[in-house]
């Protein structure tokens, strides 16, 4: 019966999980809109949910740009080889 738990896919507990860790990692993006705000005296206008999809989507970019920084730190060279090849 052990067996048989643990060789079921479950791919709702992959989305559950995915879903939480960009929620709580966008909280990174809003302390950050906070702080600024508080610094600069600024009062937010714009409602909770709108701030909050704003946060992911920063979060959701950085997670892109990170991803294609490190794909270029590894086929940066070869791309290099390649382009000085064909010029």
């Amino acid at each position: 019966m052990q067996v048989q738990a643990l060789a079921r896919m479950r791919g709702d507990a992959l989305t559950i999980g995915l879903l939480l860790s960009l929620y709580f990692s966008s909280n990174g993006v809003e302390s950050l809109r906070i702080g600024l705000n508080r610094a600069y005296g600024v009062t937010e206008t714009r409602p909770w949910y709108w701030l909050r999809l704003e946060s992911i989507g920063y979060t959701l970019l950085a997670a892109a740009v990170a991803l294609v920084l490190a794909l270029l730190l590894v086929l940066g060279p070869l791309l290099l080889v390649a382009a000085r090849y064909y010029l």
